[in-house]
């Protein structure tokens, strides 16, 4: 539809220019995990402006590799930018506010949740026992960056 925005209708449309799938997805072999970026376009009435959403939140899809349908999903305080990693039947994931978050990787119930010292636009890394959370990104005052360990449980 380029050069056709006459054609989309007022309001808000997704995925924005900056919205759906943009990080990496990650897989058990069962599941595949999607980090999903909720940002809209808008458009005005006549289809001749367009601009950006004002909110950015994300989501965290699990599908059935199998079947394709949609198993769990979870919403997020904001965009998922960072790829999703899976390690003993859990799923790790983030959001570009800085929140850590841990999910059954089979049911999607919320095992944990860390906030942490900065925001997220990259993607967490399991190495051995050891979860690696790059919290980059000084989006407000404040804010340290730095790379965050953590030990995984036996």
């Amino acid at each position: 539809m380029r050069g056709e925005a006459g054609k989309i209708k007022a309001g808000e449309v997704f995925p924005g220019t900056l919205g759906g799938v943009i990080a990496p997805m990650a897989t058990d072999g069962k599941t595949l995990f999607i980090p999903v970026v909720n940002h809209p376009l808008t458009v005005n009435s006549s289809g001749t402006e367009i601009g950006e959403g004002s909110t950015m939140t994300g989501e965290l899809v699990a599908l059935d590799v199998a079947s394709g349908k949609v198993k769990w999903k979870k919403e997020l305080p904001s965009a998922a930018f960072g790829a999703p990693v899976v390690a003993n039947d859990v799923v790790f994931a983030s959001s570009y506010d800085g929140s850590l978050f841990a999910f059954d990787a089979n049911s999607g119930s919320e095992l944990w949740v860390q906030s942490l010292p900065a925001g997220i636009n990259a993607g967490l890394v399991v190495s051995g026992n050891t979860l690696l959370a790059p919290a980059g990104v000084t989006a407000a005052e404040g804010q340290t960056p730095g790379l965050i360990a953590y030990r995984l449980g036996g």
